[in-house]
């Protein structure tokens, strides 16, 4: 049987970590929302204009230069 301090501390430890994964996943969810409707507006002002608009964003190792999404290593990555 485990000791109910360390049964305790463990539920209050489990709790928190779950509450900032929940944080992080809205967080990132709104991110990507906004990223996307960034991206969909560049490639409607290149429809338009013919001339593109462009978004500088980083994230996890891409970066992200209007519709152009390529990776730390310089291969350009998939976008959808």
């Amino acid at each position: 049987m485990i000791n109910p301090t360390i049964s305790e501390w463990l539920n209050f430890i489990a709790r928190w970590i779950h509450v900032f994964a929940g944080i992080m996943w809205v967080g990132t969810t709104y991110y990507f929302t906004w990223l996307d409707a960034r991206l969909t507006e560049e490639e409607k002002a290149l429809l338009n204009t013919g001339k593109a608009a462009q978004i500088w964003m980083v994230h996890s190792g891409g970066f992200y230069v209007g519709g152009n999404c390529t990776g730390s290593n310089g291969k350009r990555a998939r976008r959808g």
